[in-house]
């Protein structure tokens, strides 16, 4: 087969950046809410301690949702399968160098009865002879044809 076409994955989804954005707006509203119920003392009600609370504790979950949302969305970028390699958040990993390259499929089943599956996941996982180990899901990636153009490559 003629391997000379370099192949570029993009993520499929942007559902990184609407969460950061949900995230960061919940925040700001909650910071809001909270410093005009300590700056207004004559709104006082009896349940103004149980909303600032809950205001607190939305911001704090908000914040920490869009930080760890924009550090996620920072590793996932493009992966390019070249001829001679596969290039993917600044790491290149030749073909040589790959012990294996499958799709794991991961069946999430529920507490009470180990027979339903609730949910099923499929990750890519691209196996270095060194011992590291690439997971790309299928959320995010074509990883079907990913996985078919390295096992290509690799023989």
């Amino acid at each position: 087969m003629n391997f000379e076409k370099e192949l570029l994955f993009h993520p499929l989804t942007s559902a990184y950046s609407s969460t950061f954005w949900i995230s960061l707006l919940l925040a700001i509203l909650a910071l809001a809410y909270l410093l005009w119920s300590f700056k207004n003392k004559a709104s006082k009600t009896r349940y103004t301690s149980i909303f600032q609370l809950l205001a607190g504790f939305l911001f704090l979950l908000s914040i920490g949702s869009a930080f760890m949302t924009w550090l996620t969305r920072d590793k996932i970028g493009p992966v390019q399968i070249g001829a001679e390699q596969i290039e993917f958040a600044d790491k290149q990993i030749k073909y040589n160098e790959i012990a294996n390259a499958y799709i794991h499929t991961e069946k999430n089943t529920s507490a009470f009865n180990s027979t339903l599956i609730l949910d099923t996941s499929f990750f890519l996982i691209i196996e270095e002879i060194k011992g590291r180990n690439h997971i790309f899901s299928r959320e995010e990636y074509d990883i079907l044809n990913m996985v078919k153009e390295i096992r290509d490559r690799m023989e």
